[in-house]
């Protein structure tokens, strides 16, 4: 398997293309890839860009196999091309944009921007998993579409809400898991454009509740009820202040005979909520146990 990348200015094939590359910006598409039944898989697609641009839009061809699908740029050199990356996340992948199954890409505000430095390595992330009892084979592709003058844009980013230290029993029902901003507050101002909420099979509702306080806070995003085969990409404008109340709550219903703990698999559980937000410095977040 190889990386496809395809650029504006070349195009990709003689051949109709149901999902074409931009006019301005690059086209990350996977060859075929096949997973037999069962099979839950992590590969990893990189390009560099070759100026200094932002994307002010993420476009997404997701295939059916597709758990989640993430764009990074990296801080330290990932193999070019194609590799399998049995990772969720680096501490040396800055993420940009991150969906689930059937997540729409997303356009940012007018004025913002995803930014990257000529040179700098884009990363596109998948997360496969065939629960189809036959093989299945497919492509994935985003297309990232670049600003005319990215300089005067207001850098764009992610901060992160949510749990990873926790565990549900088996056969517990409408049981709650928190994570966020509760006690220490939000580290820096968001002017937040967009929430995408993130669960797995057991999961019946997701909320991120936002206030100054937590006394005064109210749902800034309520799913209910959640479907793992359609994860939502929630578009917003509004705007949490530093030292404000945040807080992601993620109630499942644990049908299983076993105890399910968070983790990065279908079969285990999660429970985040990824608020899109500007102006990006540094990557932040309020993740804890519950």
């Amino acid at each position: 398997m190889r990386l496809l990348v395809c650029l504006a200015i070349a195009g990709c094939s003689s051949a109709p293309d149901p999902f074409p590359p931009p006019a301005n910006g690059i086209q990350i598409k996977t060859d075929a890839y096949t997973l037999q039944p069962s099979d839950e898989k992590y590969y990893c697609y990189t390009q560099r860009a070759t100026d200094d641009v932002a994307a002010t839009e993420v476009d997404v061809h997701a295939g059916s196999l597709v758990h989640h699908l993430a764009v990074f740029y990296t801080i330290a050199d990932e193999p070019d091309g194609f590799s399998e990356c049995p990772s969720l996340i680096k501490q040396t992948w800055i993420p940009l944009y991150g969906g689930g199954r059937n997540t729409p890409g997303m356009t940012l505000p007018a004025g913002a921007g995803f930014k990257f430095k000529k040179g700098q390595q884009i990363l596109m992330q998948l997360h496969l998993l065939n629960a189809q009892p036959q093989a299945v084979t497919e492509t994935t592709a985003v297309n990232l579409i670049f600003a005319q003058d990215p300089a005067p844009l207001v850098p764009a980013g992610i901060f992160a809400v949510g749990n990873l230290h926790f565990t549900i029993p088996a056969g517990a029902m409408n049981y709650a898991i928190h994570g966020g901003c509760s006690a220490t507050g939000v580290p820096k101002d968001l002017d937040v454009f967009a929430v995408f909420p993130h669960m797995h099979k057991l999961g019946t509702t997701i909320e991120l509740d936002h206030g100054a306080t937590e006394a005064d806070a109210t749902p800034m995003v309520r799913i209910d009820p959640w479907s793992f085969g359609d994860q939502p990409m929630k578009m917003m404008s509004m705007h949490v202040s530093q030292g404000d109340y945040l807080k992601a709550t993620c109630t499942y219903d644990n049908t299983t005979d076993h105890t399910v703990s968070y983790g990065e698999s279908s079969n285990d559980e999660m429970c985040f909520a990824v608020v899109f937000y500007t102006p990006f410095d540094k990557l932040n977040a309020c993740i804890q146990g519950s």
